[in-house]
């Protein structure tokens, strides 16, 4: 998977992620990354190596599941500069078509799917 670097990620989830395997690499390990907005909990959780991608939001006032995502195929996620505290992943490639989905944190969580033919 290609991918913001480790520092970046930190930056934009304004926190530390907690590792699987602190001795590892951060692009062999899985790391699990969290932010909050006024309503929501989210966690996010990368292993780079293994191109998985999974999303939890969940309500803070009643633990809620508000939506969740688990790819298994992820090719590329980056953190989208012209959104704030926002990613784009871009997932199930083919020779016709590709998905991505953008992802908003904050100040609310919101998330797009738009498929693409190439």
């Amino acid at each position: 998977m290609d991918m913001p670097k480790e520092s970046e990620l930190v930056a934009l989830f304004e926190a530390q992620p907690k590792r699987s395997d602190e001795l590892a690499e951060f692009y062999y390990d899985t790391s699990t990354f969290t932010a909050e907005n006024e309503r929501q909990s989210i966690m996010v959780v990368v292993s780079p190596f293994y191109n998985e991608f999974t999303l939890i939001v969940t309500e803070k006032e009643d633990q809620e599941a508000v939506s969740t995502i688990k790819l298994r195929s992820v090719e590329k996620m980056e953190i989208v500069e012209d959104m704030p505290a926002s990613l784009r992943i871009v997932h199930a490639i083919s020779e016709s078509y590709y998905n991505t989905i953008e992802i908003t944190l904050k100040p609310k969580f919101k998330m797009a799917l738009h498929e693409h033919y190439q």
